[in-house]
């Protein structure tokens, strides 16, 4: 297996490297030619980044180039939040980032992204004619607390509703994940890797409203309906999770039926990804039933 690049490292101390070394006013970003993206092709000390800002999606996306002649970092990040906005003034993007070696060989498959940090980017980066970064202090990841990879059987969850529904507001929503209540639910045999960037490894469950509607082949689920996805690090050991649930009947085919939530600690109860509608979810979800990708019947 290929050693992981030091993606994390950079990503972590990116905003002190762009503070002790400033990139100069209009030096290397464009517009795309469709206006969709800002293309950034900067030195960043002695690194060369070489990153695009999605303004649709308000995601970063890239490589890292090493003077050592390494491999390129490839790089992903999401909001972390409310979506950023590349204009003067404009606070700093709070990123959720995500790594990935590089592939060995075409089609591209298996465990490829997991998550780096938490990282403030500057959006003077990303200006042209506005200056120097300033400088900023990076917002590291919270490091997430060892648990046993294996679901516990050896005792009932502490709170197991009866219709299986699943909360959509933040602070219950972790509660009810951290409590276990979801593995009464139905679920995949075993945790499985996955390409997806929720970590390297994921397992899923799917409450019984959501597992009889995919049971039917129905195009829409019902509102309640939901999932659940544990996250799993290279290790093996549980580093959080991924959740759905529906919370009205009409969403204009863009996901905003659907409250998404996404926590990177077993342990702290910061979501990274959360919301109605949440559009870092709603991209790589369109191609699912009603937004719900999991194979099924699970496996």
């Amino acid at each position: 297996m290929r050693t992981r690049i030091g993606a994390l490292p950079l990503l972590a101390t990116l905003g002190a490297t762009l503070a002790a070394h400033p990139v100069a006013a209009q030096s290397g970003v464009r517009d795309s030619l469709d206006d969709s993206s800002i293309l950034v092709n900067k030195d960043v000390g002695e690194e060369r980044w070489a990153i695009s800002f999605h303004h649709a999606s308000s995601t970063v996306t890239g490589n890292v180039f090493f003077p050592d002649g390494r491999d390129p970092a490839f790089v992903w990040c999401a909001p972390a939040g409310a979506p950023g906005s590349i204009e003067p003034g404009a606070p700093d993007l709070e990123l959720a980032c995500y790594g990935s070696d590089p592939c060995e060989g075409a089609p591209c498959a298996g465990p490829a992204w997991s998550f780096l940090a938490n990282v403030a980017l500057p959006v003077s980066f990303f200006l042209v004619g506005d200056g120097p970064a300033p400088t900023t202090s990076p917002t590291p990841a919270p490091s997430p607390t060892p648990a046993p990879t294996a679901v516990p059987t050896s005792a009932p969850p502490l709170t197991t509703p009866s219709d299986g529904s699943v909360p959509a507001s933040p602070d219950a929503l972790f509660a009810f994940l951290q409590s276990r209540a979801y593995t009464t639910f139905a679920a995949e045999s075993e945790v499985r890797p996955t390409s997806a960037p929720h970590m390297s490894f994921v397992r899923t469950f799917l409450n019984p409203a959501l597992e009889a509607s995919l049971a039917t082949g129905a195009r829409s689920h019902p509102v309640g309906a939901a999932a659940v996805k544990e996250l799993y690090d290279s290790r093996g050991e549980l580093a959080g999770w991924a959740a759905m649930v529906k919370v009205t009947d009409s969403d204009g085919g863009d996901g905003a039926a659907w409250y998404w939530y996404e926590v990177f600690s077993p342990t702290t109860g910061s979501p990274t990804i959360e919301g109605v509608g949440n559009t870092v979810c709603t991209g790589c979800h369109a191609s699912g039933s009603d937004f719900v990708r999991v194979p099924f019947p699970l496996q």
